[in-house]
């Protein structure tokens, strides 16, 4: 090695070992500082207040705002709206719907031998309605629903050990007229699940913009009202009799 550079190396360690040396010292001065003047008991007694402060308010507000989440959950219905005409298959398939609310799903069809991230991927870039003679956005505007989703799965082979709204697992039945959807007790969630058939458009039968509401109020019946939908009942007997067809109208899932 050249003179020069071990010259140079060797101011090198030393000025490095003296800049550490006076670090080193002055951070023990800084230390000797803070015990003197009571820096440290006063950081002790900021950190044992904070300290119960947590303890004492922010874990209890923790442990309320989970528990009402919750009872929020054990006191929630879940409605799965499912049409009678999907057929009960054991074969394993992604459902494939709106999704109302978390709570208010409504199934439009099952594919069966497919994977959920495949379908979701389908879904999201628009690649399912490509080859379709009819513009979809169109439809989903004037049907006022937003894009579809994958609402679950149909006959895993394992079933998730928690339940999840998000992602509904159905097993059939072949004995069964509806279909079972995983939820353990411990849930405490009500499932309603609501088959239907699907208008036939050949009927003029069509889906309902403002469909009848299906959640039952104590409300005493308006006479009013009640005159009006028995003369609707009317005319449609007098329009079927007729024609000797079923009367158009609106079609109502029940």
């Amino acid at each position: 090695m050249h003179p020069f550079s071990v010259l140079a190396l060797g101011i090198f360690v030393a000025g490095y070992i003296t800049a550490r040396w006076d670090l080193v010292t002055r951070l023990y001065e800084l230390a000797i500082f803070a015990w003197d003047h009571g820096v440290v008991t006063r950081t002790a007694k900021g950190f044992a207040v904070l300290s119960i402060f947590y303890f004492l308010f922010i874990i209890p507000i923790n442990l309320i705002v989970a528990r009402e989440i919750n009872s929020m959950l054990s006191d929630g219905l879940l409605r799965v709206f499912w049409p009678n005409d999907i057929p009960k298959s054991t074969s394993p398939g992604v459902i494939v719907g709106w999704r109302n609310s978390e709570f208010d799903l409504f199934v439009l069809t099952v594919f069966e031998h497919v994977e959920s991230r495949n379908v979701d991927n389908a879904l999201r870039t628009g690649i399912l309605f490509r080859s379709s003679p009819h513009p979809i956005s169109r439809i989903m505007a004037l049907c006022g629903k937003h894009a579809m989703h994958v609402l679950g799965s149909t006959n895993p082979t394992e079933l998730p050990t928690a339940f999840s709204p998000s992602h509904l697992y159905i097993t059939w039945n072949p004995s069964s007229k509806v279909p079972r959807i995983f939820c353990p007790p411990e849930t405490k969630l009500s499932i309603q699940i609501i088959t239907f058939n699907r208008p036939h458009p050949m009927r003029m039968q069509y889906m309902s913009l403002r469909p009848i509401s299906l959640i039952l109020e104590d409300k005493p019946s308006n006479l009013e009202n009640t005159g009006e939908v028995l003369d609707d009942f009317e005319q449609a007997e007098a329009y079927s009799f007729t024609k000797g067809t079923d009367p158009p109208g609106n079609y109502q899932p029940g």
